[in-house]
């Protein structure tokens, strides 16, 4: 499998929880992602995507290439694997990643 291609991350900070929405770039709506509904593989994104206490991984390996995107927490601190949700969506991938203490995330 290629090297992996990233997704835009945009990181909204709300009460205790941080929603990283992954999108498409441009090159990759107009290229090889075009037309591709994130919802519909939603199987295969929770299958290869994985969720630490350090880490949020998400993975979509599609058409031999891979897509995606890591969030990694700062040191000394972790997040709650049980509440936190990985959501694909039509033109975007959702993380609901709930901390545990105060921090704050970024990309």
């Amino acid at each position: 499998m290629a090297a992996m291609s990233e997704l835009n991350a945009d990181f909204e900070d709300v009460n205790g929880e941080t929603i990283v929405t992954l999108s498409k770039k441009k090159e990759q709506k107009d290229g090889p992602l075009k037309g591709v509904n994130f919802i519909n593989h939603n199987d295969t994104i929770r299958t290869n995507s994985t969720i630490t206490t350090t880490c949020v991984s998400v993975r979509l390996p599609f058409n031999g290439e891979l897509y995606g995107y890591d969030v990694e927490i700062p040191n000394g601190h972790q997040i709650d694997v049980n509440q936190t949700v990985i959501t694909p969506m039509r033109d975007e991938i959702r993380i609901r990643i709930v901390k545990i203490g105060q921090f704050t995330l970024h990309g």
